[in-house]
């Protein structure tokens, strides 16, 4: 896996105590962790999600950046005016790196956070609920690098893998909007009711129009 952070050049915002720079190679170091969070302000509880990112700044080795996932150059400002109180570096609109982190990694909903090393190896990778209840053991783990939590053991999905889960009788397609035919419409995991946007991927029955998310499809999956 390539090394995106080095791609970072000329395309970053700072906010609060973080200085201005002009490339992650300046901050990349032996013990430098990478915290990558892809944001949209349409995340239900958006204010206390970001309130939660604060016990970042308490370490001097952890590098909050932010992707903003915006169509828009409206809504990127929207959002962007959203994070406040927060030492962090933010990609700007017109950067190409944001769409490279989410096909590197294949990020499939929001908000999602990767852990990378100064490599740009995956140490972890959060949803919303592990996300707002960020603690220090957590930031331990991922100095000492051993954290890859069994829901992200395997590898990422990609398009057309299968999967069947406990709570739904058939099999379960990763599919795009153009392969579920919804069009330019967002959806909504039948499971936990949560709304998505038409870009995010997911785990989707052509038979009935079931759609999961990755974080229930984690928690349901039939091994």
């Amino acid at each position: 896996m390539k090394n995106i952070l080095k791609e970072i050049k000329n395309d970053i915002i700072s906010k609060g105590d973080e200085p201005n720079v002009d490339n992650l190679d300046q901050y990349i170091s032996q013990d430098n962790i990478f915290c990558i969070l892809f944001y949209s302000k349409i995340i239900p509880d958006s204010s206390n999600l970001l309130s939660s990112l604060k016990i970042l700044n308490t370490s001097d080795v952890l590098k909050l950046v932010i992707c903003i996932c915006e169509d828009t150059e409206e809504d990127y400002k929207a959002s962007l005016s959203q994070i406040n109180n927060i030492s962090c570096l933010i990609l700007k609109y017109e950067s190409k790196n944001r769409d490279s982190f989410i096909n590197e990694y294949n990020i499939i909903s929001l908000p999602s956070m990767l852990i990378l090393n100064k490599n740009g190896v995956l140490i972890d990778m959060l949803n919303k609920e592990r996300i707002q209840s960020l603690n220090e053991k957590d930031i331990e783990g991922w100095k000492n690098k051993f954290i890859v939590p069994n829901m992200y053991k395997n590898r990422l999905p990609e398009l057309g893998d299968k999967t069947r889960i406990s709570n739904h009788k058939h099999e379960l397609v990763f599919s795009d909007n153009s392969m579920k035919g919804y069009g330019m419409s967002g959806w909504i995991c039948d499971i936990c009711r949560k709304n998505f946007q038409y870009t995010v991927p997911n785990f989707f029955c052509g038979l009935c129009g079931f759609d999961a998310c990755d974080a229930c499809i984690n928690k349901y999956r039939i091994d």
